[in-house]
């Protein structure tokens, strides 16, 4: 039975085929695919074949870097090392063959051992060895396992020792490599897990005994989220020795946190070693674990030879098994640096949650650092504190990834692409998001496809809280809404008050009896943003405080929140509905932005506490670049540096650009000129809100823009080159978002889009505002549906615009200024940021499949559209995932076409100065003492 791709992921039955392999059985699975016996059908010999999950074997990128990892594994030839054999790549599945070992791992060798809580020297001497053996042939090939543990070492019935999975080594020529796939990391010299695929053994170990076994062997410095070498390796094979003799485990706790705090903080129980233990065993013992790296055995070579003394005191004979060692051999791990395991600490960011209930002495604060990962707000921390997800860009765009413990590395959701802003259920199985199509989603993190739950309406979407009888509450376009987690039309539950003043509802989070919940009720006014307690059986709400942000409950009974510019934590009384006490300060200059109030801190329901801590406003770093294209999409070269915009104007002399660009947050961007011929690109706004959007006057000596004033985006203008005061165009309404297209002399006015809450179903509308001296802004086209993307025709008399009234955003056009007087539809597969030639004799617009195409036209009477001709393929993978966008603008003549391109993913720049994210264990014991 041949293998049938349309199957995959689904598991593999006993007699399917990939390639020459035949499984026979199913033996383990885990966070990197599934693991089978198979008969090699060639050769006549058993393998084990790894089936990557599809997550991973979609990415070719990843895949690449996979290969090259299974080739340096495969030099590990070594009798007590697992054997790479070969990757194979079969009708789209692909899969890792690997040597088949017979025989329990060491961990089922233990437990099973008959003479006591360990293994009798005799026998645990000789696979101490055999390890050690192993580690070193592996060390001085530069590859460090960092995943060593008694679940992946194999004990054949003659005694023999197999090391398996050396998933995460990394060979030493990829120290200084900038490498592709990164989800925001900003060290081009520690790649995280996530551009790590694990090349995972045929062990089977899931549940609590790998979340256990995963923290109980990782070395102090890889659980502070620093670079492992060697010397971690020595650890975990003191902590497995150890094992070994006791029975028990070396770091042991009730959960991961608690086993963190002791591989951090405790030693092992010494007195737990056998009285016969030699001396150099014991001595062999405390210097693989010592926490200070500076006295840490340094070259497991050292370790054998003690091993050596320990069976000779003990006057035990250890079968050592002879090693080819090349002769003169300079290169030992005592010169080796090797990639960190950072993302390995995504098991620290885990459940702390019992660390501060328990009644006996709590272990000290710890904080650990993951480095910077994802959209600094878009993350939150699973309720059961085990997994943090986030949303981040890769080479597909941006995607879920969550950093979990039953695997050692982030990995992506797959079909989660354009998402954003992860919740979580409260079960800790599930994450609801929105995606940039307008849909809210939510999907099963062991595993699965995203499951719709409803439309959303275009505008801000701003988290969502889930109870445990199913209902989601969550904010779009200022209001807030709930549906249930099954799926289904949702349901409005609370918009703003105008007469508070109220701009937009936000952040809502469920209180403990899932009925009542929190939301932030944000307004221009600072004074009047509050933070009410409403609930889901009445329409009343209880003011609870002024606000400048979310606010988080915990179980330990307090309220989290940001107050002017720290985070804090306050006594909550949730049957009173009323704060109690002195809030305590957690965190200063925890990411926040004024404008919206959105803040860089999340909470689980026990208490674990992620967050990012920056001192000052930092930009995106580089994703994409300017360039020109022509009619055949050949490429010119690029305009100036790269860039990270995704809105493009030209000026109308073709000699500058204008585009916005965004910081860290989402909430903060500033227009930015680029003089084309003297390769200069400056600053126009700096305010620390957003200011985006920006639109040419017919002359070219002014720009106007969107800013956010206040709270509330209104329209204001500034001279071109920077020598002038900003001026105010339009104010900003309270829950509408106004944002400028066009600026036609011809037809004296601005066309701008105007959406949010006041709108029928918060679509956007197309307004005008006249350049006549007092004029007030007046509805061009107004109806149920979302019209966007205004262009005027260069004659003034037609304007062509995207809308979705056909079900998808197609392209129109319609006389000016009546636009009830006509409409002629001019895409047909989707269409939207028409632009225009200067003459009026062509429009231009992005197709669904990303193609920029060309339609002749006639402007002068009536207006008349031929055949579309597709032109080139844009390379512009945003095109549609925003239909705010504008990712592209002609030259006068129609004959060359500036482009923001999306760069490839080795050549984006890092994030400058990016926030990593902290996770705080116990750290609600600072409030007990207070």
């Amino acid at each position: 039975m041949l293998y049938n791709p349309a199957a995959f992921p689904m598991s593999l039955s006993s007699g399917t085929r990939i390639g020459v392999y035949e499984i026979t059985a199913k033996v383990g699975e885990g966070g990197m695919g599934e693991v089978y016996r198979a008969r090699d059908t060639r050769l006549g010999r058993d393998v084990a074949l790894k089936v990557l999950p599809e997550g991973l074997a979609a990415d070719p990128e990843r895949i690449a870097r996979f290969e090259r990892e299974a080739r340096t594994l495969a030099a590990l030839n070594h009798p007590h090392i697992a054997q790479i054999h070969g990757f194979e790549d079969v009708a789209g599945v692909k899969a890792l063959v690997m040597e088949y070992v017979d025989g329990p791992t060491l961990a089922e060798r233990i437990a099973a051992a008959a003479h006591g809580p360990g293994l009798p020297l005799e026998e645990a001497l000789p696979i101490a060895q055999q390890i050690a053996e192993a580690l070193e042939a592996a060390h001085d090939q530069g590859i460090v396992h960092r995943d060593l543990k008694p679940a992946n070492i194999k004990v054949r019935p003659d005694g023999t020792v197999k090391v398996l999975d050396f998933g995460l080594a990394k060979a030493i020529e990829d120290v200084g490599r900038t490498l592709p796939g990164s989800p925001g990391g900003p060290e081009k010299v520690r790649p995280t897990h996530s551009q790590s695929p694990t090349i995972t053994s045929p062990a089977l170990l899931t549940g609590a005994g790998m979340i256990l076994g995963t923290a109980a062997y990782m070395s102090p410095e890889q659980a502070k989220g620093r670079p492992a070498d060697a010397r971690s390796d020595i650890w975990a094979f003191g902590v497995v020795l150890f094992e070994m003799l006791t029975g028990r485990r070396a770091f042991e706790g009730e959960d991961v946190a608690e086993t963190l705090a002791h591989v951090l903080t405790k030693e092992p129980k010494w007195d737990g070693l056998p009285a016969t233990t030699p001396p150099a065993l014991k001595r062999l013992l405390r210097r693989c674990l010592e926490k200070n790296l500076g006295r840490r055995l340094r070259d497991i070579a050292d370790a054998r030879l003690e091993l050596t003394e320990a069976a000779s005191e003990k006057d035990a004979p250890v079968p050592a098994t002879p090693v080819p060692v090349a002769a003169g051999r300079t290169f030992t791990v005592r010169h080796a640096l090797v990639v960190g395991a950072v993302a390995l600490v995504a098991v620290v960011a885990s459940v702390a949650a019992t660390l501060y209930v328990r009644p006996s002495v709590a272990p000290p604060e710890v904080q650990f650092e993951i480095p910077a990962a994802g959209t600094s707000s878009f993350m939150s921390m699973s309720p059961d504190g085990r997994m943090i997800a986030y949303t981040s860009q890769d080479s597909a765009g941006p995607r879920l990834w969550v950093r979990s413990l039953d695997t050692l590395e982030a990995r992506v959701l797959p079909g989660t692409e354009s998402a954003n802003i992860p919740d979580w259920s409260p079960d800790s199985r599930e994450i609801v998001f929105s995606t940039t199509d307008l849909k809210l989603k939510k999907i099963v993190v062991a595993g699965g496809r995203p499951q719709t739950l409803t439309s959303i309406l275009q505008g801000n979407y701003q988290r969502a809280t889930w109870n445990r009888d199913g209902v989601i509450v969550f904010s779009n376009t200022g209001r807030l809404f709930r549906v249930s987690a099954a799926g289904g039309e949702a349901v409005e539950i609370a918009a703003p008050d105008p007469a508070q003043e109220e701009t937009f509802l936000a952040t809502p989070w469920f209180l403990p009896d899932g009925r009542r919940f929190f939301y932030s009720a944000w307004s221009g006014n600072p004074d009047k943003r509050v933070v009410y307690v409403a609930s889901l059986d009445s329409p009343e709400r209880t003011r609870l405080m002024p606000s400048q942000g979310k606010v988080q409950y915990v179980a330990s009974g307090h309220v989290v929140f940001m107050r002017d510019g720290t985070l804090v934590a306050q006594p909550f009384d949730p049957d009173a509905l009323a704060l109690r006490g002195e809030a305590v300060p957690l965190v200063e200059q925890v990411n926040y932005v004024e404008g919206s109030g959105q803040a860089s801190f999340h909470v689980s329901d026990e208490g674990s506490l992620i967050y990012r801590n920056t001192a000052g406003r930092d930009d995106l770093g580089a994703t994409r670049e300017l360039a020109w294209f022509d009619r055949s999409g050949k490429r010119g070269d690029q305009l100036g540096a790269t860039v990270n915009t995704t809105n493009v104007s030209l000026s109308p002399d073709g000699t500058r650009i204008v585009s916005h660009e965004g910081a860290r947050g989402g909430d903060l961007a500033d227009i930015w000129v680029y003089e084309i011929d003297r390769n200069i690109r400056s600053r126009l706004t700096t305010e620390p809100t957003f200011e985006g959007f920006g639109v040419w006057s017919p002359d070219g000596t002014a720009i106007a823009y969107q800013a956010n004033r206040g709270g509330v985006p209104g329209l204001f203008r500034k001279p071109s080159n920077g020598a002038g005061a900003e001026e105010s165009l339009l104010p900003g309404e309270v829950s509408v978002v106004l944002r400028p297209r066009d600026w036609s002399a011809a037809a004296g006015a601005i066309m701008f889009d105007r959406g949010g809450v006041g709108n029928l179903g918060g679509n956007r509308d197309l307004w005008v505002l006249p350049t006549t001296p007092n004029a007030k802004a007046t509805a061009y086209l107004a109806s149920t549906f979302d019209e966007a993307q205004g262009a005027f025709s260069p004659n003034g008399r037609f304007v062509a615009y995207t809308s979705n009234e056909s079900g998808s955003y197609e392209v129109f056009v319609r006389p000016y200024p009546d636009a009830s007087s006509g409409k002629w539809q001019v895409s047909t597969n989707r269409g939207q940021a028409p632009r225009w030639r200067r003459d009026g004799k062509e429009l231009y617009f992005v197709g669904g499949d990303n193609r920029v195409n060309a339609v002749a036209v006639e402007t002068d009477g009536e207006f008349r559209a031929g055949a579309t001709t597709p032109l080139f393929d844009s390379a512009n993978r945003f095109a549609f995932q925003s239909p705010s966008n504008r990712p592209y603008d002609v030259s006068a003549d129609g004959q060359r076409f500036l482009l923001s391109v999306q760069l490839a993913p080795q050549a984006q720049t890092p994030i400058p100065n990016a926030d990593p994210i902290t996770v705080v264990l116990n750290w609600t014991s600072r409030l007990t003492s207070k």
